[in-house]
């Protein structure tokens, strides 16, 4: 099955949300997408054979977990009928045992070389994780879904009609959250009202995690847009999604739902006091939202519609920094989180910044960070 250029683009969205919300590498694979995906997925396969071959003719589950005895770590494989491929996050670590109809061994010689598995205390966590994300997002981009699709199921037509209204709620919510405008949170409060959209579960405290999980991922993004570091973000993010699996009572996850919004709100606020004028802030948004395209001074000058000149001496004037510098600093510091949150070779990830020459991505990698991408990979951050 081929993919259009749209539905490429959104799976590839998806990939990257993933991605920031397990800390894990991150791909979907087809028998058309040869193996790629915007995340370049760290494959534990060799000998020429595919990982969609492998999962199409072993994998029997919509959900499974992948088991390399070699290295000790799983991957979590969620196969999407409509697409005709899989989604796979890992490899990662846990201590809880996986059910093992769902369990499928890694045979010898397709073991992942030099996997660098984090530590994940439940597999639930990553199950949960993932399966939400995809959930609300053919929810929310029903074009992709069709009407008996595992994930859409139930759903009839004037429901796959309804599910643009709280996409488009979703956008203006966001708008007043990045504004810091307090009025964002009672939208939310209405959104949440008059939406029927459910995340996976029949148990109320499942259900109500579910969504606290998708909340965190929706907040997430506009924070890394307009300029907050993913590192920042990640390691609050973490902090609160480990609370969440922890709860056990809906008082509880309340309580979380209240410490969630007032996290986010805090950060987005912090960012937005620093006093950066709408011009610098549009500049800034810019360049964290094309992180993975190339972006030099032209190309924001472009966008804003001025001359480089011009763009480069307001920004410096206000920043302190100049524009050639923060663009380069911003893609290391894409490039920090991808060397330690993915198995992907260093090669793919200076590529996929846009850095053509490996040896000036492995240079200002370490003039900015003190340490080489490997040297930073091997000692975990």
């Amino acid at each position: 099955m081929t993919i259009s250029n749209s539905n490429h683009t959104k799976v590839n969205e998806l990939i990257s949300i993933l991605s920031d919300m397990t800390g894990l590498a991150a791909g979907y694979y087809s028998s058309a997408c040869h193996e790629k995906s915007a995340f370049q997925f760290a494959a534990p396969f060799s000998k020429g054979q595919s990982i969609f071959e492998f999962l199409y003719n072993r994998v029997e589950n919509v959900e499974c977990f992948l088991y390399d005895e070699g290295e000790g770590c799983y991957f979590f494989s969620v196969w999407m009928e409509t697409l005709q491929g899989f989604f796979i996050t890992g490899p990662y670590r846990a201590a809880d045992a996986v059910p093992d109809e769902c369990l499928v061994y890694l045979p010898d010689g397709l073991q992942a070389e030099e996997a660098h598995a984090p530590y994940k205390y439940r597999h639930h966590y990553v199950r949960t994780m993932v399966n939400s994300m995809i959930r609300h997002y053919f929810y929310y981009y029903p074009g992709i879904a069709y009407e008996y699709d595992w994930i859409t199921q139930g759903m009839n037509e004037a429901g796959m009609d309804y599910v643009y209204h709280p996409y488009e709620q979703e956008k203006k919510f966001l708008e007043y959250f990045k504004n810091t405008d307090p009025e964002g949170f009672e939208m939310l409060k209405n959104l949440e009202q008059e939406t029927d959209m459910t995340f996976g579960s029949e148990a109320p405290v499942r259900e109500l995690k579910n969504y606290l999980i998708v909340l965190c991922a929706i907040l997430t993004r506009p924070l890394i847009e307009i300029g907050v570091t993913s590192t920042e973000v990640m390691t609050m993010n973490r902090s609160l999604l480990s609370k969440i699996e922890n709860s056990d009572t809906l008082n509880q996850l309340n309580e979380q739902k209240t410490e969630i919004l007032n996290s986010f709100y805090y950060i987005m606020k912090k960012e937005r006091n620093k006093g950066y004028s709408p011009f610098t802030r549009q500049v800034r948004e810019f360049i964290q939202s094309h992180l993975r395209k190339p972006v030099d001074v032209k190309t924001v000058a472009d966008y804003m519609n001025l001359t480089p000149g011009y763009v480069s001496t307001m920004f410096k004037e206000e920043c302190g920094v100049t524009l050639k510098r923060y663009i380069l600093e911003s893609k290391i510091r894409e490039a920090e989180r991808l060397v330690i949150y993915s198995d992907m070779p260093l090669s793919d990830i200076a590529l996929m910044l846009c850095f053509n020459d490996q040896t000036y991505f492995t240079k200002a990698f370490k003039r900015i960070t003190g340490r080489t991408p490997m040297q930073y990979r091997k000692q975990g951050s």
